[in-house]
């Protein structure tokens, strides 16, 4: 959605009010991950358990950065959806990047990569698949 020169990004839909005494969160997304060589069935292990995107040091940055593209992932496409707790750095282009550190997103310095906190909301059939083989 765009407001003016700025990009917003959509909510989680709720459907009902959350009780008083539970704490609520902002969402943003819907954003996805394909299926490559650092997003692999051991890695979607982790960030199903941890709840967490994590992002590495690449060529070109100069520390740790997570990456998603925009937007839902296609039915035709081999990968995760998620929601992250914390926007990205910049709302615009296809490919949208967290590396500051802030409220749901920590850098691990001792193994140099970038933690974002996310609600995984759907894997890929060929995911799903891996899944229930790993165990």
């Amino acid at each position: 959605m765009t407001s003016g020169s700025r990009t917003r990004f959509e909510t989680m839909p709720r459907s009902v009010a959350a009780p008083p005494h539970y704490s609520k969160r902002e969402t943003y997304g819907p954003f996805h991950r394909l299926t490559s060589v650092t997003q692999d069935a051991e890695t979607l292990r982790e960030q199903l358990k941890s709840g967490q995107v994590w992002g590495e040091t690449g060529s070109e940055e100069i520390g740790p950065v997570a990456e998603a593209w925009k937007g839902p992932l296609a039915d035709h496409e081999s990968g995760i959806e998620f929601w992250a707790f914390a926007p990205p750095e910049r709302p615009w282009g296809s490919v949208l990047r967290w590396w500051r550190e802030r409220d749901c997103v920590t850098i691990d310095k001792e193994i140099d990569v970038v933690k974002v906190e996310v609600a995984i909301v759907r894997l890929s059939d060929d995911w799903i698949e891996a899944m229930q083989c790993l165990g």
